[in-house]
Parts: C-alpha cells; structure tokens; sequence
C-alpha cells in the first residue's frame, strides 16, 4: 500500500511512452523529464540524509523548480522511499501546483505550436551535437 500514491506517475510515464510510441513527439522528448526525476529523486535523498544529519539542506523551492520542470515522478518517488516531505501540508501544496503546471506544460506540447516548438528543438540540438561531434573529431 505504500506505493499505492504513486499511480500519477506511472500514468504519467505511460501516457509520455504512448504519446512518443504514436509518434506525435519524438523519443528523444523522454530524456528531459526522465533526466529531471533522476535529478529530484537524487535531490529527495541527499536532502533526507542532510535532515537527518543536521546538515545542509536543499531549498524547497530548488525541490519544487525540479518537480515544475519534469522531475515530479521522480520526486514523487522519492517522498515515498525516503519518507520526506509527506506530512508538510503547505510543501504538499505547492508541489501539487507543480505537477498540475508540469501537466499543463506537456499539454501544450501536444498542440500544434508546441509541437512544433518540440521538434524545432530536438532538430537544433541534434545539430549541434553532431557539429560537436565534427569539431571533437578534429581534435
């Protein structure tokens, strides 16, 4: 039962892979927010381990910026394996918003201006990996 509150991010994740597999957004559109959840679990954890050992903590609003760009099932995740952030109410709040403005952000991904953001993007970065990779060669 523990994991039960963890079925927004499997739909989440199921309905990204569905989108990507209907070829509505490219593969390579996965990499950020599996790359933000990494980042939040990662953060979820150090940040548990610093309350623990009265040390350093990591700033709600860096957890939250994490959670907004992507990373919100990975930080889901990670309140529920390092029992963190569960009980604060005004924490859970905002990290709610976060979620539903992430959501809202993949929506507009959906459409047709930001699809062709999408695209436009993943098409320039892939250029200038492969202009990189052309200038390393050289080396």
């Amino acid at each position: 039962m523990k994991w039960l509150p963890q079925w927004p991010a499997l739909l989440f994740v199921a309905a990204l892979a569905l989108v990507v597999v209907a070829g509505v957004l490219p593969v390579e559109f996965l990499f950020w927010p599996a790359c933000f959840s990494l980042i939040s679990l990662c953060l979820y954890g150090r940040d548990k381990y610093a309350a623990v050992h009265n040390r350093w903590r990591i700033s709600e609003a860096t957890l939250h910026f994490w959670s907004l760009g992507g990373g919100w099932p990975g930080a889901l995740v990670g309140q529920r394996l390092f029992n963190h952030k569960t009980s604060k109410r005004p924490f859970r709040t905002v990290f709610w918003c976060t979620v539903f403005g992430n959501c809202a952000l993949i929506a507009w991904c959906l459409s047709d201006d930001g699809r062709r953001l999408v695209w436009g993007a993943i098409a320039l970065a892939q250029h200038w990996l492969a202009q990189l990779g052309v200038a390393l060669a050289a080396v």
